[in-house]
């Protein structure tokens, strides 16, 4: 019995692991990321910055697909990746998100979706497009 409970308990625990640290077909390096935002259907100035992804930070869609690394922050589920298109759902703290998007291996292109879980919060909707510029400075 407690092997059984023991071994629940693990595949349980592994589960979101395996679908959060799915296969990113992104190589590691510098990329420039360019993101629009819109809150409340209102769209804001379009930012571009680089960004430097490690083989490590590629373990988690949230590192990646977010303003700022967030790996942990937000409980990740439904990672698909295939064909050249991704897209996953997080449980965050204070919002639901929904990613959906196209990948190379060189280049991103996404949606992230969020809807606030609380009537006080604003839904945003942030588009992300990165493509490779060298190796990490």
């Amino acid at each position: 019995m407690n092997s059984t409970r023991c071994l629940v308990l693990f595949i349980t625990a592994l589960t979101p692991l395996l679908a959060a640290g799915q296969q990113l077909a992104l190589k590691p390096g510098e990329y420039e990321v360019v993101s629009t935002m819109s809150m409340r259907g209102s769209p804001m100035p379009a930012e571009k910055k680089t960004r430097c992804f490690t083989e490590e930070q590629m373990s988690s869609v949230e590192n990646i697909f977010n303003v700022r690394p967030m790996a942990g922050f937000c409980q990740v589920s439904g990672v698909t990746i295939a064909g050249g298109k991704i897209s996953y759902k997080a449980n965050c703290p204070n919002s639901i998100v929904q990613v959906e998007g196209t990948i190379g291996s060189d280049n991103y292109a996404v949606v992230r979706t969020q809807k606030a879980k609380d009537a006080k919060g604003a839904d945003v909707s942030t588009s992300f497009r990165g493509k490779w510029i060298g190796t990490c400075k």
